[in-house]
Formats: C-alpha cells, sequence, structure tokens
C-alpha cells in the first residue's frame, strides 16, 4: 500500500500524527489497543527453550569439562605414567 494512501485511509498527517480528538473517536470506534490472551510466554518456558538447544549444551558441557580439568596435568590423569609420558 502507497504511503498517501495509507495516511488517507487512516485520516492523519505522518509529521504530527493523530489529534486528541481523532484518538479518542478511533478509540471509542475500535476500543482499547490491547492484547488479547493470557498474558503471554512465562519466562521459565523461554528460559527452559533456550538452554535445550543443542549448541548452548555443547557449550555447557565443554565449559565443564574445561572447568573440571584446569590444574590437571598428565600425571593427575595416569599417575603410573610419571611426568614425562
Amino acid at each position: 500500500m502507497p504511503a498517501e494512501q495509507l495516511r488517507a485511509d487512516l485520516e492523519t498527517d505522518f509529521e504530527v500524527g493523530l489529534t486528541r480528538a481523532k484518538a479518542t473517536e478511533l478509540k471509542s470506534r475500535y476500543g482499547e489497543n490491547r492484547l488479547t490472551g493470557e498474558g503471554g510466554v512465562k519466562w521459565y518456558t523461554v528460559l527452559l527453550k533456550q538452554i535445550s538447544n543443542a549448541m548452548i549444551l555443547v557449550l555447557v558441557l565443554a565449559m565443564a569439562l574445561s572447568y573440571g580439568v584446569t590444574g590437571m596435568s598428565l600425571s593427575d590423569l595416569h599417575p603410573s605414567c610419571g611426568v614425562d609420558c
């Protein structure tokens, strides 16, 4: 839809916007500008979906592995091997 047609359909000015009277008229005609529904998605649902992403799981596993082996040497992994395996 071209901008001029949109401006004419909405009966408004793109520079100034709606007048208070026009906004009140549209509000009474179409109702409040509110979304319907039960308030959207719960925060813990979004968090669970983000964490369950396969790449995130791989990164968390790599982080845990990195944290677990920090400061370890080869002799810690193979005690019978000694320092010069």
